[in-house]
């Protein structure tokens, strides 16, 4: 821990983080931030477990409409390039 309160050391991290650390940072936390936000939006329209009509769900599996498949396309899409970033 000394090291790091050497002053040559805490210049060099000062000028990293002003140079380019904190646009990683803050880039990193605004899409960490509209992943919850996108997250909750989705769980916020999704129905209850127990009010789901289960025989429509079958028949959306079957290919009559690709609804089913586009949200957990979208929302693994959006696990996939936003979670890695925090």
């Amino acid at each position: 821990m000394s090291l790091l309160k050497h002053p040559v050391v805490t210049a060099l991290l000062h000028y990293k983080w002003g140079k380019f650390g904190r646009y990683f940072y803050y880039t990193g936390l605004l899409f960490y931030l509209v992943y919850l936000i996108l997250l909750n939006v989705y769980m916020q329209q999704t129905p209850f477990f127990y009010q789901i009509d289960w025989v429509k769900m079958i028949s959306l599996r079957k290919g009559n409409s690709g609804e089913l498949r586009v949200n957990i396309f979208v929302m693994v899409t959006i696990y996939v390039f936003f979670m890695p970033m925090s």
